[in-house]
């Protein structure tokens, strides 16, 4: 089992949205922002949660913002992976949890699934449908010269190097991980349950 101050919390800011329209990390629903709403549900399982973004100035819209942490990806244009190998730069923590900023209504039962699968595993995370959820999970610090090593190769696919990890697979999550890409989606992230 892996406790809850041996992990920090990062979610993943970045991204162009494109299909969206307009910046996900910004959207809001009945005048909160989605993302601040997450970040303080996270919290209440990890003591330590920070945002991730490749461009911090896009939360100077509100001052809500300046309560959290926000790191800035050191590596641009290469997806997820740069946010996530960041994150293992920076924290102090041995884990991070990693999640996007646009999976609605984020459980806490899901998370509290993942630390307690732990052990020695590098890696634990969520298959879905023979999906793997490679942005719902738990990452140790030691994937960090793995992630930087392919990053120097240009190869951005996080599961890349999977097959040399210690990787713990879950295929029993308590809720659905979907995220949310376009408008018409936006209806769904309004009415789905939050599993407690």
């Amino acid at each position: 089992m892996i406790t809850n101050d041996e992990v920090t919390g990062v979610i993943l800011c970045g991204g162009h949205s494109s299909r969206m329209g307009f910046n996900k990390a910004l959207l809001q629903l009945n005048g909160e922002y989605v993302l601040l709403k997450t970040a303080a549900r996270l919290r209440q399982l990890l003591p330590k949660v920070v945002l991730m973004t490749d461009d911090r100035q896009n939360f100077n819209v509100s001052r809500k913002f300046s309560a959290w942490p926000i790191w800035e990806d050191e590596y641009h244009d290469v997806g997820p992976l740069g946010g996530l190998t960041t994150a293992l730069k920076r924290v102090e923590t041995p884990y991070i949890f990693i999640m996007a900023c646009d999976i609605p209504n984020l459980s806490l039962v899901a998370v509290t699934q993942l630390l307690n699968a732990g052990t020695t595993e590098q890696i634990i995370l969520y298959r879905q449908q023979g999906r793997i959820e490679s942005l719902f999970g738990l990452y140790q610090r030691s994937c960090l010269s793995l992630f930087e090593a392919q990053l120097a190769l240009g190869i951005g696919q996080i599961r890349y190097n999977f097959s040399s990890m210690n990787v713990k697979l879950l295929d029993d999550s308590p809720t659905e991980l979907c995220n949310i890409n376009t408008p018409a989606e936006l209806p769904g992230w309004r009415t789905k349950k939050i599993m407690r």
